[in-house]
């Protein structure tokens, strides 16, 4: 067996925290985390000190979201879930201020799980869940949007950017129109986008944007969302499942610590300095990526790359090797030193796995032999290639012991999950 490596092919998950995190963290003995106490909407020095210091991550945040992003707009939570729920929140508190009486919520199959599991929380508050398809390249069907539009329509959610497949959401097609026409709220999953393709929020057709700090190589229990217009929103119109520190500019019912939001503010103004998501800056990653798809499709044969002919964003390919258990394959590569996925990490492991490829028409099967592989800015061809070698030498043996999946008998990870969803 090859010495072992360390090779980190998982950066949809989860970035490595930046340097220049960890070293505002731990210069001069730890002064930074020795003064990070008390509480930001305090009037005294120390209040005004967290205050200030939160104000400039907010800075950096709106300066990385797109030129015409404000500080007040940006709005920071406990992580990408957490965004997401206080978004979610919002709309539906918004959906009511309006004399709607059971407020309807459209989403697809795609979504992220976090999305997915506050379908439950919106059905509890007494509103309605519906499901729109979306065609085999992972693009919403226009015509499933529109015929599902009612008078009690009041939020429509869409991730950005595929986790898996790295698909970026097309805003061209014609239900966005119809979306604006009727004033429903939009709401759009940008965990995958951030640092990899050029924001400009103002020019998206959202209302709403969550976003994932470690995604970009901030601390974990770091999330922020933008809202386009926050004097829209009214404190104390917003549901008590919320609870935290109130904090002046942050939205209501905050819910985040200090030092993620501060490491929040430094990977935004890395983003910014070195110009990530620029078309230089993505031009290389892609490139890379392209040639190992090719490589790899050349040499090794039963291979699918999902979503080849589709915009993706530049460092994600979804592969598919058939004859093969995800789970044995990624096991077998953890062996070797190499660390990547079968998809979201949150569905590692279950082999009925990917939901979002079986709302795109595939079946269970299709999950079968999945291989995520996401790239960051340190990854290196030699290690691609090296990749690649492991496989050509695991492949074979995978394949002859090869045995039917164990399934998934409670359901828990298939598309049929979405919670009473009318579709």
């Amino acid at each position: 067996m090859a010495e072992k490596i360390a090779i980190y092919l998982d950066h949809n998950a989860g970035a490595p925290l930046l340097p220049r995190i960890s070293q505002k963290l731990t210069e001069n003995q730890g002064e930074y985390l020795l003064r990070s106490y008390g509480n930001s909407s305090s009037l005294h020095a120390q209040g005004r000190w967290l205050s200030r210091e939160l104000l400039l991550s907010r800075q950096w945040i709106a300066k990385s979201w797109g030129p015409q992003v404000r500080p007040d707009q940006v709005h920071f939570a406990a992580s990408g879930s957490d965004a997401n729920l206080q978004v979610v929140t919002r709309a539906f508190a918004r959906a009511k201020n309006r004399g709607l009486q059971s407020p309807e919520w459209i989403l697809t199959g795609l979504e992220h799980d976090s999305v997915i599991r506050l379908t439950h929380l919106w059905q509890s508050w007494g509103g309605r869940v519906r499901s729109v398809a979306v065609s085999p390249q992972g693009q919403v069907l226009s015509d499933s949007v529109v015929d599902a539009l009612c008078d009690e329509t009041a939020l429509f959610s869409l991730i950005w950017v595929h986790n898996e497949t790295g698909v970026l959401t097309d805003f061209g097609l014609p239900f966005w129109t119809h979306l604006k026409e009727k004033k429903i709220w939009i709401h759009l999953d940008g965990a995958q986008a951030w640092g990899k393709m050029k924001l400009d929020l103002h020019e998206t057709p959202a209302d709403g944007v969550t976003f994932s700090g470690y995604k970009i190589g901030a601390l974990q229990g770091s999330g922020a969302y933008w809202l386009r217009d926050p004097s829209e929103w009214d404190d104390r119109s917003i549901s008590s499942v919320q609870s935290g520190e109130r904090v002046p500019g942050a939205g209501a019912h905050a819910n985040f610590s200090f030092l993620p939001a501060v490491s929040l503010g430094i990977a935004a103004q890395e983003c910014v300095e070195k110009s990530w998501g620029s078309d230089e800056d993505t031009r290389t990653m892609r490139a890379l990526r392209d040639e190992w798809e090719s490589e790899l499709v050349s040499q090794i044969s039963g291979v699918k790359i999902w979503c080849q002919d589709q915009p993706r964003i530049c460092n994600t390919s979804l592969v598919q090797f058939s004859g093969v258990h995800r789970s044995e394959l990624l096991m077998q590569l953890d062996l070797r030193g190499i660390q990547a996925s079968s998809g979201a990490a949150c569905r590692s492991g279950i082999e009925t796995g990917s939901r979002a490829l079986q709302c795109m028409g595939s079946g269970v099967a299709a999950s079968r032999g999945l291989l995520r592989v996401s790239l960051g800015r340190n990854t290196t061809k030699a290690e691609l290639e090296y990749l690649t070698q492991q496989l050509l030498e695991i492949l074979p043996r995978l394949r002859s012991a090869s045995s039917p999946p164990v399934g998934d008998p409670m359901g828990l990870h298939s598309a049929q999950n979405l919670p009473k969803i009318r579709g």
